[in-house]
């Protein structure tokens, strides 16, 4: 067995092998696309908080790696990033009723700011019920906003609390 073992590693070692054995593997991965993908599945969901607890743990470690892809990303897509933050100004200005109490609103994203500068870590502010929920939609009133860490509004995203 060691040798042929041996044997198919030099193979695939050489040019010739090496294009053989990444076209057989595209050609296996073409046939049973639909096998591996449920076996991919499967796997995930049987070690998802292992998986997603490794993700976090090295997005902790490499923060200025993960900082610096975001921005590359970012960057490299400015026509997306403008449609969002139309889609976003957009949303907010019709879910915003005509007695919205301003000063209130700007006071909460005042708390935030404040809570910024006091604590070194960066807040905003979440709408607790979003703007544009799966299941419900909220309104861009003082009483639906919060000043939150900003990992707990990115982990919290577009849901609804529970």
């Amino acid at each position: 067995m060691e040798c042929l073992s041996a044997k198919k590693a030099a193979y695939r070692a050489t040019p010739g092998g090496k294009a053989a054995t990444a076209a057989y593997d595209a050609a296996y991965r073409r046939k049973h696309l639909e096998l591996l993908r449920d076996k991919r599945l499967a796997a995930y969901s049987d070690r998802r908080e292992v998986l997603v607890e490794r993700s976090r743990t090295w997005k902790h470690a490499n923060r200025e790696r993960v900082a610096a892809y975001g921005s590359a990303y970012k960057k490299a897509r400015p026509a997306e990033n403008a449609a969002r933050a139309a889609r976003y100004k957009a949303a907010k200005a019709q879910a915003t009723p005509p007695w919205a109490d301003y000063a209130a609103i700007a006071a909460v994203y005042e708390e935030a700011a404040f809570l910024t500068d006091l604590t070194g870590e960066r807040y905003e502010v979440d709408h607790y019920y979003p703007l544009a929920g799966k299941t419900c939609c909220g309104l861009h009133v003082h009483q639906n906003l919060r000043a939150i860490p900003e990992r707990d509004n990115r982990r919290k995203y577009n849901k609804v609390p529970s």
